[in-house]
This record gives C-alpha cells, sequence and structure tokens, in this order.
C-alpha cells in the first residue's frame, strides 16, 4: 500500500546554509489493512517521513508510492486523510460547522457529512460541544476535532502523527477505540506516538527510528494460534519499551559519550 524506498532528506539548518541531513536511506513497505507505528526519539525524522509520503515536503533521493503510485501524483493522496502533530483550524468556526466544511472540501454530499459528523461527534466525545467556537476549545478537544475532519471523508488510507498528543486518559481510551474500529473496516493506518502502551495495543508492525535510519521493525502483536492447547506456554512479544531503549536511548548515550 504505502512503499518508502531509499528516501533521503536534507535540510539547511542555519544563515551558513550548512546541509543537515533528516532522513537517511530509508525503506519500509506497508501492507493494505495495516496498522504501522513509526517510533523514535524527538527529531528521529517520523514527521519529515509522513509529509514525504503526503507530498507536503519531496525527498532528495529514492521514490514513494501509495497503492503503486507515485505520491507526488494527486491520484495517489485522493483517499488519504491526514492529522497533523498541531492541527490548527479557524478559531471563529463551530465544531460542527468545520467538520461539515471539510467534508464538504473532500466532495462528501450534504447528507452523507451531515450523518458523519454527527455520528463522529458522539463517537469522538464532542457532545456538547460540537456548536462552541473553536477558539474556546481545549488541546485535547482541538484533538479530537481532529480526527472528524481525517474521517469525515472515510479515508481508506490514515497517517495520523502523534494522534494521542494532550488527550487524558479516557480521551487516549475513545480514540484508541476509534482506530480499533477503523483497523477493523481494513483502513490502512500509519502513524507515530511516544506511547508505547497504545502502539502495543493498535498496530501490527512498528519501525523504530534512529536518525533518520530504519533500526529494525518488528510485530507488536503476535499471530493468532488456530489450535491453542489449554496447556501450551502463552507467547509474548518483545517489550517495545525494552526495544526503545535497546534502539534509541542507547544510541543517544553513545553518542553522548564520544
Amino acid at each position: 500500500m504505502i512503499r518508502v524506498d531509499h528516501v533521503s532528506k536534507d535540510f539547511r539548518s542555519d544563515f551558513l546554509r550548512r546541509r543537515r541531513t533528516v532522513v537517511r536511506e530509508l525503506s519500509f513497505e506497508m501492507r493494505p489493512g495495516e496498522t504501522f507505528a513509526l517510533l523514535g526519539a524527538n527529531g528521529a525524522g517520523k514527521t519529515t517521513t509522513m509529509k514525504m509520503i503526503l507530498d507536503l515536503i519531496r525527498p532528495d533521493t529514492g521514490s514513494i508510492t501509495i497503492g503503486g503510485i507515485d505520491s507526488r501524483d494527486p491520484m495517489a493522496r485522493s483517499a488519504l486523510g491526514y492529522l497533523p502533530e498541531q492541527p490548527y483550524f479557524s478559531p471563529h468556526l463551530t465544531g460542527f460547522e468545520l467538520i461539515r466544511y471539510y467534508g464538504a472540501l473532500a466532495g462528501v454530499s450534504r447528507e452523507i457529512r451531515e450523518e458523519r459528523a454527527r455520528n463522529l461527534i458522539r463517537s469522538l466525545g464532542l457532545q456538547g460541544a460540537e456548536n462552541r467556537r473553536i477558539r474556546h476549545y481545549s488541546k485535547g478537544m482541538m484533538q479530537r476535532l481532529g480526527f472528524a475532519q481525517v474521517l469525515i471523508s472515510d479515508p481508506s488510507v490514515l497517517v495520523l502523527d502523534e494522534p494521542m498528543s494532550g488527550l487524558d486518559p479516557v480521551g487516549r481510551k475513545e480514540i484508541r477505540d476509534v482506530l480499533l474500529a477503523q483497523k477493523e473496516k481494513g483502513k490502512t493506518i500509519l502513524l507515530s506516538s511516544h506511547i508505547l502502551e497504545d502502539v502495543e495495543r493498535i498496530c501490527d508492525r512498528a519501525g523504530f527510528l534512529v536518525e533518520g535510519r530504519m533500526e529494525e521493525i518488528v510485530e507488536t502483536m503476535p499471530a493468532p494460534l488456530p489450535q491453542r492447547r489449554r496447556d501450551d506456554a502463552p507467547r509474548s512479544v518483545p517489550s517495545l519499551e525494552r526495544l526503545f531503549v535497546e534502539h534509541v536511548h542507547s544510541r543517544y548515550k553513545e553518542k553522548i559519550a564520544e
């Protein structure tokens, strides 16, 4: 579904125009219907990778395809929904107005977008705030509203940058349930997160980015046992926290020591 092939991206960081490499020869592939997490420390290249997939910025080398179509082709992104890490919306609109507005931009008919908007308000816990001006929304409410604008067009591919950011435990559970429901519908989901517990519950695989390189891709859930006996030993997968420390934290400790 999404294929990233030997992608690199440099930025010039200051007035001296010194080059800084953010993503280095990055390659990975997502299967249709898979939920995949990009994990790494701040500055590892997760957001840059997502923006290249979305064609918001373009790689210096390598290629990216979505459903076999070059990501630079608008058709590749026609069924894609995106939630940035810090969503911003017109503060004078109400939540309900904004959801309907994005539905109209996506070409959803009036009747369908009205029904979807009400369903999303209910499922995302925005009841009672849908007619409030967005300027009065909290960070968590803005995050829920961001999910609503992603889902109003019913995209088949979701790209979510830190989707649990700013949410309290109840909000995290509600969003987790929404993501699991989208997963059950067969949606392809790419997300980044520092909340490893949620990644383990939601994602099929996770890739560890360290200084713009893919260190390892792991299965986050064991495959189901079709014929499991009562005396079978329980199966487990490696702890993401342990792997995160091994791949990410230890590398930065080595760098500091140097």
